[in-house]
């Protein structure tokens, strides 16, 4: 169990002004606490508090974990490089506290300064789960640290008065695995009580759904896109295997592995090629080139995706990739000994649970939006990669909204029309009569 006073230090950052009047405007605070994860690590964040008089109950609050990003590029912005604290993590999400949550965005495991520094695994569901856990804690103790600090808030109008039992749990992307892990765990971790929803974006990422459905596309993508693609699905867990101790022959190719693993220079030491790496947005690359080069001067010629894809993998990870169905791949030893745990959306591999807390799912949309040409749309994903686990979850028992707009409405965060409509019903469910949250029922529709 995690000491009770977890707060190792708080800086404030600056301020940020209300788009229009009748939002709070905010402070930003740079603070890391202490985490049971890992042994003991510390974990730096982000906190937003409102600046103004806070509400009879206190403000509502919100923790959100990000998603993959480019977890190289941390290392060449705040808060190791210059000091544009606004170019980070955690910026556009923290933003909800002019609609009055104080938010906490800490940088998981291994991302940004958190520790264990570079090696940041979306797939680690237990260490990130800890390291959520111990955030929620360090919610807890901020007003006890703020008022002991009181030149934290010097010159600022700000009450710091939280409501403990408003929270709203939040994730992005490759961080949902983390959130349906997280609510499966509730009882295990203290201080969640106080949760009473949880907000996804993009609720897409699954290891076998992804694998299943998109590796047909990248296959066909021209090969240094290919070689991009394959990169920033590998780096998802490269961290995960090598934590576990698992020989990475089991997954890759000895001459991936080579080239992967070559020792690079980075701010914090000596790290893995794959991990020291700028891999996104995927046209920046900075190993797709590298990896192209490999397999093409081991074929003698321009190599195309498919060539790309068994140059890398070693062939029991092949044998899984070209099983037929999804089906065969959740049930098919290799995938149940290294992935099963960390794909908790099939009953092969959790317990069916409901976690009696309502989920809103923001899905990003459009027929012809893709982050890359030749993948498929975002309208194509959310019914082959989303849908499927909101109607798993939800014949669990799951209380599932699912908000799915045009693309110009964006994400809860993106200021946008979709953040409305999830800051609307979040203040339904905060707010229900007799304090009975966790029984707010959803209208199960999607919006069009």
């Amino acid at each position: 169990m995690n000491q009770p006073n977890n707060l190792i230090s708080c800086q404030l950052l600056g301020t940020i002004d209300p788009p229009h009047t009748d939002l709070y405007p905010i402070a930003v605070y740079y603070l890391k606490y202490h985490s049971d994860t890992c042994g003991g690590v510390i974990i730096a964040s982000k906190l937003f508090i409102p600046i103004g008089k806070a509400p009879d109950l206190g403000w509502k609050m919100s923790l959100w974990c990000h998603g993959m990003g480019d977890p190289a590029s941390d290392f060449r912005r705040f808060p190791f490089v210059g000091n544009d604290w606004n170019d980070t993590r955690g910026i556009l999400t923290g933003k909800w506290a002019h609609h009055g949550y104080v938010t906490l965005t800490p940088w998981l495991p291994g991302a940004g300064e958190s520790e264990p520094l570079m090696s940041f695994s979306p797939f680690s569901l237990e260490k990130n789960a800890q390291a959520v856990a111990d955030g929620l804690i360090a919610l807890r103790n901020i007003p006890e640290y703020f008022a002991n600090n009181f030149l934290l808030t010097e010159g600022l109008n700000l009450e710091i008065k939280f409501n403990f039992e408003q929270q709203v749990l939040r994730t992005d992307c490759v961080s949902t695995p983390l959130m349906v892990y997280f609510a499966s765990h509730l009882k295990d971790f203290p201080d969640t009580e106080g949760i009473k929803a949880l907000v996804a974006d993009d609720f897409q990422p699954s290891f076998a759904y992804n694998t299943f459905y998109l590796n047909p596309y990248l296959i066909q993508l021209p090969p240094r896109m290919s070689a991009a693609m394959r990169c920033i699905w590998i780096r998802t867990w490269w961290q995960y295997v090598k934590e576990n101790n698992w020989d990475l022959t089991e997954f890759l190719s000895p001459s991936a592995i080579t080239l992967f693993s070559e020792p690079v220079d980075t701010p914090v030491g000596k790290r893995d090629r794959l991990l020291a790496s700028q891999l996104v947005p995927p046209q920046r690359s900075e190993i797709a080139p590298l990896l192209e080069s490999a397999v093409s001067l081991t074929l003698d010629q321009t190599p195309t995706g498919k060539d790309i894809q068994e140059w890398v993998y070693s062939q029991k990870l092949l044998d899984w990739i070209n099983l037929p169905t999804l089906k065969d791949m959740v049930n098919d030893p290799f995938y149940q000994k290294y992935f099963a745990k960390i794909d908790p959306f099939f009953a092969e591999t959790i317990t069916p649970f409901a976690p009696n807390i309502p989920l809103i799912i923001v899905a990003r949309t459009g027929s012809k939006l893709v982050n890359v040409k030749g993948l498929p749309s975002f309208d194509q994903r959310f019914e082959n990669m989303t849908l499927p686990k909101v109607n798993t979850l939800r014949s669990w028992g799951w209380n599932i909204d699912v908000i799915k707009l045009n693309p110009r409405a964006g994400t809860s965060f993106s200021g946008g029309e979709a953040q409305g409509i999830v800051l609307d019903k979040l203040n339904q469910i905060l707010s229900s009569a007799n304090k009975s949250l966790n029984n707010y029922q959803f209208k199960q529709t999607i919006k069009f």
